[in-house]
Order: structure tokens, then C-alpha cells, then sequence
């Protein structure tokens, strides 16, 4: 993740399938004035990503956000199966065991006895 300019603005993230012989895919974190960029996997397999972003009033302010590799490569989305355990309880479940109505953000969840991502 860098400054896709010559000065200190639009933070991308690049991906590479080469090793990095080439850089074909690209996807813009902040398009306006921004700056030095950190990036992390998560434990849920989704990219956390942490950057500077020049403010409305001056200054560089602290900013966060998640995406997971396939928003960033664009190929499918939607739900990946990661382990099932068939003597769970029906319904969708967080991490903590705590039931949930509706799933409202993306994440890591348990559905019907599977953990699964959902994008």
C-alpha cells in the first residue's frame, strides 16, 4: 500500500499473482490527501489496513479500515465455507457464541454449525 501519486495522496492497495513481477490489480483506500500506510491479515483472513488521511482542518489524522482479497482482486464474493461441526445449534452465531437475528456487517460467523466468511 502506497500513495498512487506523486505527492502524499490516494493510498492503494496493489496485488500481485507473479511474485511481484508485476502489480495488475489496484484498489484505491483513500482518494484524497493521505499518506504512510500499514497493512495486517486478520485473524477472520479479512486485511486490515491502517493510514494517515490529511483532515479538512490540516494535520494527518489516524484512519482504519478492512477489506478482504477478494474485494481487492475482484473475483467472487459471497460465503466460503471454513469448518463445520454438524452437533451445533441452528441459526448464525458470532465468534463468542452470541446469536445474531441478521447478519449486518462482514465477518467471520457461525451458521448452522459452519464457520464461514461472509463478504
Amino acid at each position: 500500500s502506497v500513495p498512487d501519486a506523486t505527492s502524499r495522496k490516494n493510498v492503494t492497495v496493489y496485488h500481485s499473482d507473479d511474485e511481484a513481477e508485476s502489480w495488475p490489480v489496484k484498489k484505491t483506500i483513500c482518494p484524497g490527501g493521505s499518506a504512510y500506510s500499514s497493512m495486517t491479515v486478520l485473524a477472520d483472513g479479512t486485511i486490515g489496513i491502517y493510514f494517515e488521511e490529511d483532515g479538512l482542518e490540516g494535520g494527518y489524522h489516524m484512519r482504519y479500515a478492512r477489506f478482504s482479497l477478494p474485494w481487492l482482486t475482484g473475483k467472487p464474493t459471497g460465503v466460503e465455507c471454513i469448518t463445520e461441526n454438524s452437533n451445533a445449534p441452528k441459526g448464525i452465531y458470532d465468534l463468542t457464541g452470541r446469536k445474531i437475528e441478521d447478519i449486518t456487517t462482514p465477518g467471520l460467523y457461525i451458521i448452522d454449525g459452519k464457520k464461514v466468511i461472509v463478504e
